[in-house]
């Protein structure tokens, strides 16, 4: 099975320069690249339509705007575990 085009994003290199976090715009999710194999190692998902990235100063938490949904995903960069879902939309 071919997978669906997912719209590559924003590219984010952790510090360090082992991996590299790419939003995945189309499948809502954030896929990992371990940048000394050249490979996906991990996709994980966050709300609908992921674009921008930044990552905590302490570097516990993945911050991931969600564009269609005014959601931000928050992530351990560790594991990929949900942490939080910040809403952000102006009205209730």
């Amino acid at each position: 099975i071919k997978e669906p085009r997912v719209f590559p994003y924003a590219c984010l290199v952790e510090p360090g320069g082992k991996r590299c976090f790419v939003s995945l715009w189309a499948r809502a999710a954030v896929a990992v690249i371990d940048l000394e194999t050249n490979t996906v190692s991990a996709t994980w998902p966050t709300a609908e339509h992921p674009t921008e990235m930044l990552l905590s100063p302490k570097g516990d938490a993945l911050y991931v705007a969600c564009a269609n949904s005014t959601k931000v995903s928050v992530l351990d960069p560790a594991t990929g575990k949900p942490l939080q879902t910040i809403n952000c939309a102006l009205y209730p």
